[in-house]
């Protein structure tokens, strides 16, 4: 863990703070992607954290983008408002709903990303926690 406890003036460049605070140099030989291969290939547990916004060059829209969110774009159902689609009591009194949204983003309407295939990959080798 890195922690910041000196004082901060204006005139302090961000290579001084970062000194200051102790951060341990980067592990990453270069800052490219071969930098950031080689440094995976030495890794024997990764963890990646994303959310939704992953899958959105694939043609899956985010759950909250205005005009073109999942939650923006669910009017046709009729909700009474955009999480009832995924809450169970919903469900189990207006099932339609949830069923039709699960038609449109059904697997194999669209095609995996880069990333997907990354996670796919780290995932297959054993590293991804």
């Amino acid at each position: 863990r890195c922690w910041y406890t000196g004082s901060r003036s204006s005139a302090a460049s961000p290579a001084s703070i970062l000194q200051e605070a102790k951060v341990p140099a980067s592990p990453l030989q270069s800052h490219d992607i071969a930098g950031v291969a080689e440094h995976l290939g030495q890794c024997r547990n990764i963890i990646v954290m994303v959310g939704a916004g992953l899958s959105v060059s694939a043609g899956i829209p985010d759950f909250r983008t205005p005009g073109t969110g999942l939650y923006s774009n669910l009017d046709k159902y009729k909700l009474p408002y955009p999480e009832a689609v995924f809450e169970m009591s919903y469900f189990r009194r207006y099932p339609n709903a949830f069923y039709a949204l699960c038609k449109e983003l059904w697997p194999g309407q669209y095609r995996p990303t880069a990333a997907h295939f990354f996670l796919t990959l780290l995932n297959r080798k054993g590293i991804l926690r």
